[in-house]
């Protein structure tokens, strides 16, 4: 069973959560995140699950959206006065 590394820390900077995700981390937890969301987090990072906290989940989802994939091309519009 491979080991999985679920982040506890109280820095809510994307730079830490970028490395951390790169190293392999599974999931990104904040520390005000409370006893039980803590205790759900290890446990649902043991079944192969990956939380993250809402405000870096927020945060990775606008960079993402900001900045599609290069596969992704704007779709090509026609000219309607051109299509017969």
């Amino acid at each position: 069973m491979a080991t999985r590394v679920l982040i506890l820390t109280t820095f809510d900077l994307d730079e830490h959560v970028y490395h951390a995700l790169r190293a392999g981390a599974a999931g990104f937890l904040l520390k005000d995140a409370g006893r039980e969301r803590i205790v759900a987090a290890v446990e649902s990072t043991a079944a192969g699950e990956t939380p993250m906290s809402a405000s870096v989940l927020a945060s990775l989802i606008e960079d993402f959206v900001s900045r599609p994939p290069s596969s992704v091309t704007r779709p090509r519009v026609e000219d309607p006065l051109s299509v017969r």
